[in-house]
């Protein structure tokens, strides 16, 4: 995975929050098996293993870990520092 990749993958994660297409647990903030399928089908190059949903299980937590997203319920949605990543041009995110 490189640089790009990885800045690729959280701006498809961010806008799939904004999107409300992802749920998480309330208590363990841990991604449900539908959002790991739903992320897994937009990472760049796909999964480390196809077999096993590694990137994808560990997006939903990086960006609720990074505060660019946070949990409403169980949907996560945009933070206003996830916002202002999407707002920037993806070669400077």
């Amino acid at each position: 995975m490189t640089e790009q990749d990885a800045l690729a993958n959280m701006r498809a994660v961010l806008e799939l929050c904004a999107s409300g297409q992802l749920k998480c647990s309330a208590k363990t903030w841990r991604p449900s098996a539908a959002t790991v399928k739903i992320v897994a089908g937009h990472l760049v190059n796909g999964d480390f293993y196809a077999d096993e949903a590694i990137a994808a299980f560990a997006w939903p937590l990086l960006v609720q870990s990074a505060g660019l997203a946070k949990l409403d319920g169980t949907r996560l949605t945009v933070t206003p520092k996830g916002r202002a990543a999407l707002r920037k041009p993806s070669d400077l995110t």
